[in-house]
């Protein structure tokens, strides 16, 4: 790998909160310092199909583009590189806002911030690597927001009750949009990931394949019962059933309690507590991360001074993530005691502290000794898709009635006893909608408190 950046902020702020050693280490863009412990994942190049060319696997997110270079033939992991969603800054940095716009007349230019975004970031990896002049083969997952904006897709359905998306339905083929970059519209075999609903987008799926949900050739998982957890604005939970093979998803309103904060809205009284806490890789050095914000949650209840007006937000987030993990445990008939391993999506999962985490609630008691962090899951999944890592490629086009069929690009294969059908998984996960769930205004009352 040529480089490392920073999977947060797009480039190194040199916050002293992560180390490389110049190894690459499948996915990751770090090797987190401190706990909590780690998974072992195996060098994503192993076991990949040999392929010939050039391939990019990339992650839409809503604050953030991740994109990874490999091999297809070796597997190896080229150059990571990652940049802001452009559409944050003239648009807003949560979707809701980003979809007002849209339906207020704004969707070509949010469709053309991704475009521009993804331009740049290949542009940039190339030049990195000048001797590559095309790419054979791109695979693409984010949120379903954001892979509407990418395929020009109607928003209006997303922005109100009962959110509905226009398509969810994976994408395999050729990009034909004249809107998009010329090597982009080159490649022949680009692949975007299906989706579960409207706040459960192909991420979700891309993360739990990263995991090894549906692989018995994944050794991070097997046949285990797991938790995984991708912790932001939008929190998304899910648990994968082990032998029966059943997944159950859902997602919750987090707010920003999950994302940067600034630290003036803390109550003044525990500000000046805070300096140790202070992540210094913003230009303003005022942001604090919610694993800072769990931790001093937890120094304050050890020392008897913890006082729930000081934690508001997080203390709304953490009562409907607690609300949302419990009744999945239920709905699949699982207990802590079952639950072999909790695996924390993203950067927030570097950083968490699981006894601090459990100590203030997030996580029920049990689970704090089986929590790994897997970086960005979302991309580490496309990346298993693109070197044929134990999935297949037989997605359909992304069209809104998925009745229609369509033709696999250059022969790939579509159904083996051996391989996880991508579309096939998001289809099996059921989706537990919270806010229609008779347990969880129960839950949510009871976990905004404290114990």
């Amino acid at each position: 790998m040529k480089k490392f950046f920073c999977g947060e902020q797009g480039a190194c702020k040199k916050c002293g909160r992560c180390k490389t050693d110049g190894k690459i280490r499948g996915i990751f863009f770090h090797k987190p310092v401190q706990e909590p412990e780690k998974i072992p994942l195996k060098q994503v190049a192993e076991g990949c199909r040999k392929q010939e060319g050039y391939g990019i696997a990339i992650d839409i997110g809503t604050t953030t583009i991740a994109f990874e270079l490999f091999n297809l033939q070796s597997g190896e992991s080229m150059v990571a590189y990652a940049c802001i969603n452009s559409q944050r800054n003239a648009f807003g940095s949560d979707v809701m806002t980003r979809i007002t716009h849209a339906i207020a007349g704004d969707a070509v230019a949010l469709h053309e911030c991704i475009v521009r975004d993804l331009a740049r970031g290949i542009e940039q990896i190339l030049l990195q690597v000048p001797k590559i002049q095309e790419i054979s083969r791109i695979v693409i997952c984010g949120n379903t927001t954001m892979l509407h904006f990418l395929q020009n897709f109607p928003v209006e359905g997303l922005g109100r009750y009962p959110f509905t998306p226009f398509s969810v339905a994976g994408f395999n083929g050729q990009l034909s949009d004249s809107t998009m970059p010329e090597i982009i519209k080159a490649c022949r075999n680009v692949f975007i990931l299906p989706g579960v609903s409207a706040f459960l987008g192909a991420d979700i799926v891309a993360g739990l394949l990263h995991c090894g949900a549906g692989d018995s050739t994944n050794k991070n998982a097997g046949i285990e019962n797991f938790l995984y957890l991708d912790l932001g604005t939008n929190a998304e939970m899910a648990v994968f059933g082990g032998f029966s093979e059943k997944i159950y998803v859902t997602s919750a309103a987090a707010g920003p309690a999950f994302e940067k904060m600034r630290v003036q809205n803390l109550h003044p009284q525990i500000v000046a507590k805070c300096d140790k806490f202070i992540s210094f890789n913003t230009e303003n050095h005022n942001d604090m991360f919610a694993a800072d914000i769990i931790t001093l949650a937890a120094q304050n209840l050890r020392e008897g001074t913890f006082n729930p007006r000081d934690f508001a937000d997080f203390l709304l987030a953490k009562a409907a993530v607690r609300a949302g993990l419990e009744i999945l445990l239920a709905e699949a008939g699982l207990s802590c005691e079952n639950v072999a391993k909790v695996f924390i999506a993203g950067g927030f999962g570097y950083k968490i502290n699981a006894t601090d985490a459990t100590a203030v609630g997030l996580f029920p008691q049990g689970l704090e000794d089986k929590v790994f962090t897997v970086g960005n899951a979302a991309l580490g999944g496309a990346a298993r898709v693109l070197l044929n890592l134990g999935v297949t490629y037989g997605i359909p086009r992304a069209l809104p009635n998925p009745d229609i069929a369509c033709d696999t690009q250059d022969g790939f294969e579509t159904t083996s006893k051996h391989l996880t059908h991508v579309d096939g998984l998001a289809r099996n996960m059921t989706e537990i909608p919270l806010a229609t769930h008779p347990q969880f205004e129960e839950l949510f009352l009871k976990n905004m408190e404290i114990l």
